[in-house]
C-alpha cells in the first residue's frame, strides 16, 4: 500500500509523521522543505507545480493520499483562500486520473459557522461563514463529486482548535512560550473566548485511524469535545512553569465543540491529553520543562 502525504513539513504533517509508529506502508512525503524525521523518503514539491506533481504520482501511483497542506496559514484572506481551493481542485484531478483510491484531507470546525454548542458532523446550519470557511466547504464538495464520478474514497477531517510542538507562532501556545523565553509578560487580550483545544498527538491519531482504517466517505469531526477559555489554556501554562498567575472566575460559556460520537463509533482511539498533559507534552518537546 502506498500513501501519498503532502505537507509533510508543516506542523500536522511533522507531528504526524513523528508519532507514526508503523512502517507498513511505503510513504512519499511532499512538502517545499524537507520534513524534520529523515526515516521517510522525500520529494521536494511545490503543489502549485501541477506538471511537477502529476510527474511524481504517475511514478509513485499512489493507493491513498493523505493531504495535510494548506499554503500561506494563518493568510485567511480571500486571494489566499481561492489559490487554495483552485490548487486542490487540480491535484485531486491527477490523483483520480491515476486511480488513487483514497483521499483524506482536513476541514475545519469553522465550517460550522457561528454556533456554540457541541455539533455532529451532519449540523449544516452554515451560520455567518467565513471565507476561509467557504473554501474548505468548496473543496469538499469538489470530492463528493469525485467519490460519485470517479469511485474515489474521501474522508473529510474537520479538525478544531489543534495546538503543540511547530504550530505556527501566530498560536496562543507558541506566543506564551516565545514571551517565557525573552521574559516578557504576555498580555491575553481575549481572556473570555472559549474554544475546543485538541492536543495535537491526540489529532494526528485520530488522522491516523481515519487515513487506515476501512471507513465510509464522509466527514468526521476531529476535536476534544471540550470547552476551554483562552484565559484556562493561559494559566494552565503559567501553573506548570510555576509561575505567578491571577486566576480570573468567569461563568461557563459553552463554545463550538465537536460531537464525537461519529468518531469513536468507527475508530478505536479515544482522547488522550487534557489541556495540562498537552500543553506539559509540548513544554518538554522544547526543553522547557524535563
Amino acid at each position: 500500500m502506498k500513501v501519498l502525504l503532502l505537507g509533510a513539513s508543516g506542523f500536522l504533517g511533522s507531528n504526524f509523521l513523528k508519532n507514526l509508529k508503523s512502517n507498513k506502508y511505503e510513504f512519499l512525503c511532499l512538502s517545499r522543505s524537507p520534513p524534520r524525521l529523515k526515516r521517510f523518503k522525500f520529494k521536494r514539491c511545490d503543489l502549485n507545480n501541477t506538471s511537477q506533481f502529476k510527474k511524481i504520482v504517475e511514478k509513485f501511483k499512489p493507493n491513498i493520499c493523505l493531504d495535510l497542506s494548506w499554503q500561506g496559514i494563518p493568510n485567511y484572506t480571500k486571494k489566499n483562500n481561492l489559490f487554495n481551493f483552485s490548487n486542490k481542485k487540480k491535484i485531486y484531478n491527477i490523483l483520480a486520473s491515476y486511480k488513487c483510491e483514497k483521499i483524506i484531507s482536513i476541514g475545519s470546525c469553522w465550517e460550522y459557522g457561528d454556533l456554540k454548542k457541541k455539533v455532529k458532523e451532519n449540523n449544516d446550519s452554515k451560520i455567518n461563514l467565513n471565507n476561509f470557511a467557504e473554501s474548505k466547504i468548496k473543496i469538499l464538495n469538489f470530492l463528493k463529486k469525485l467519490n460519485k464520478t470517479n469511485n474515489i474514497k474521501f474522508i473529510w477531517g474537520r479538525l478544531f482548535f489543534v495546538y503543540g510542538p511547530y504550530a505556527k507562532k501566530t498560536s496562543l501556545l507558541e506566543n506564551l512560550i516565545f514571551h517565557y523565553k525573552v521574559k516578557k509578560k504576555f498580555n491575553l487580550k481575549n481572556t473570555t473566548g472559549c474554544n475546543d483545544f485538541i492536543y495535537v498527538r491526540d489529532a494526528c491519531n485520530i488522522i491516523k485511524d481515519l487515513t487506515f482504517k476501512n471507513l465510509k466517505s464522509g466527514i468526521y469531526n476531529i476535536g476534544s469535545g471540550n470547552c476551554s477559555s483562552n484565559l484556562e489554556f493561559h494559566n494552565t501554562f503559567l501553573k506548570l512553569l510555576k509561575l505567578k498567575y491571577k486566576l480570573k472566575f468567569h461563568p461557563k460559556k459553552e463554545c463550538l465543540r465537536s460531537d464525537n460520537s461519529k468518531i469513536y463509533r468507527n475508530i478505536s482511539y479515544r482522547i488522550n491529553y487534557n489541556l495540562t498533559k498537552g500543553i506539559k507534552e509540548t513544554l518538554k518537546v522544547y526543553n522547557i520543562i524535563y
